[in-house]
């Protein structure tokens, strides 16, 4: 069983990901849940990618605690959906490393040692201080192993399930949903959830959040919520610099003082795996290519004041390469961590009442440039090479038209259904009754 990559022949330039036999012949059901699921996402290529070799871990899993011949699919129509046992020798199985838990990525036979250990891990759970693997990638691969099952038991039974088998998946999941780990804030909740359903930052939002960065005073929104004055300025330049240039939490955690270009106004977005420099035990490796921003003068002003007025004055400063460092802490002076700027969003959710992250603002920079195309009316296809140019997308990605355009779609229904509805439920004419 192997993850392949392909380019599909029907869209040039456009990537899939699926799973095949030895044969390179793709896998039938498998296949059928990744191409009406996964492929038809908005996730990125390699998302998806990291999808499939979840749902790969799963079936590995099932196949090497079934040899004996018990089908997964026979289970299904039979009606047996996974014991509580079953879920928790696959939970078990989640904690471990790929490397560990096969000999090889590609390879569906376990080491026997292996199976020895997620016996131990089972047996011992309660004593185990240290995971293997993060419990994000736990969730990812419950959650993976979750929505394969119930697709293959909407696909057999569908409207013909019977409430005894209604409630046994009921069970199953709920079970499931149970062996899930708590996350930590730089992780995300809800490896669930399908993106571009959680809602945008809204207008009033984005205004409330201008007077705070600006320090306006007279705004009522504005207040210290960070109670060091230089924590303050710096996580005030750290909002400005994301919504200003639509980057990346993990490009903006990775700037260096050297990337940015007064002279010329532009800033260096670099991808440097494996750097020396970087101290971190979460890397802020940059997803995206490397590509070039532009400063307006607000924000370069605003950059140069934190490194000459603020940034030096933080202890331990001295040797460190990055723009963003921590101000106080055991890694005072030191590179910022990618938790870090995650918390600067939860204190800012509190203030402004409504959810908003650090990619939210990426997501409206996104926005408000398609609108500005629009009004400009640049063709389709320019503004997408506009796109992957400013974002660091690769030429071939399909992002602009895999993502962004579903927000702007989804802004044209909104007017849409209003439109309607002031139509449809407009306050009817009164009538005199004295005429």
């Amino acid at each position: 069983m192997f993850v392949k990559k392909f380019h599909n022949p029907l869209s040039p330039g456009k990537q899939c990901v699926t799973l095949v036999d030895e044969d390179d012949i793709p896998l039938d059901y498998p296949g059928l849940f990744i191409s009406q699921t996964i492929s038809r996402s908005r996730y990125s290529i390699n998302t998806q990618e990291r999808m499939v070799r979840d749902l790969q871990f799963f079936l590995l899993w099932w196949k090497e605690r079934n040899k004996s011949g018990g089908n997964l699919l026979e289970r299904i129509q039979a009606g047996k959906y996974l014991t509580l046992d079953e879920i928790e020798r696959f939970s078990d199985a989640t904690r471990l490393k790929r490397e560990d838990a096969f000999r090889d990525p590609n390879v569906s036979s376990l080491h026997p040692e292996i199976q020895q250990r997620i016996v131990m891990e089972a047996v011992y759970a309660g004593q185990v201080k240290r995971s293997l693997v993060k419990a994000q990638t736990t969730n990812y691969r419950l959650v993976m192993a979750r929505r394969y099952i119930n697709h293959l038991i909407q696909l057999i039974h569908g409207l013909n399930e019977s409430w005894i088998l209604r409630q046994s998946r009921e069970d199953m999941i709920h079970a499931l949903d149970l062996e899930m780990r708590p996350v930590s804030s730089d992780e995300q909740a809800e490896p669930d959830s399908l993106k571009g359903n959680e809602p945008e930052i809204s207008d009033n939002a984005m205004i409330r959040l201008g007077h705070l960065i600006e320090n306006d005073h007279s705004s009522i929104d504005f207040r210290p919520i960070w109670k060091n004055p230089t924590i303050q300025e710096r996580n005030c330049l750290i909002i400005d610099l994301l919504r200003t240039t639509g980057i990346r939490r993990s490009e903006l955690c990775g700037i260096k003082l050297d990337d940015i270009d007064f002279s010329t106004h532009k800033l260096r977005i670099i991808s440097r795996p494996n750097d020396k420099a970087d101290r971190r035990a979460l890397t802020s490796e940059v997803k995206t290519l490397s590509h070039t921003s532009v400063l307006p003068a607000h924000l370069r002003r605003r950059i140069k004041n934190y490194i000459v007025d603020t940034r030096c004055k933080v202890l331990g400063v001295q040797g460190t390469e990055y723009l963003f460092v921590a101000h106080q802490g055991k890694t005072c002076g030191r590179e910022l961590s990618l938790k870090t700027v995650s918390k600067i969003f939860v204190s800012l959710s509190r203030v402004l009442g409504e959810p908003i992250a650090a990619h939210k603002l990426r997501h409206r920079f996104v926005q408000d440039l398609k609108s500005l195309m629009d009004k400009q009316k640049i063709d389709t296809e320019e503004q997408a090479q506009i796109m992957r140019q400013l974002l660091g997308w690769s030429p071939n990605s399909d992002m602009p038209e895999k993502v962004y355009d579903v927000y702007n779609l989804n802004q044209k229904a909104m007017r849409a259904i209003t439109a309607l509805n002031e139509k449809r439920f407009a306050p009817k004419k009164t009538y005199d009754n004295n005429l």
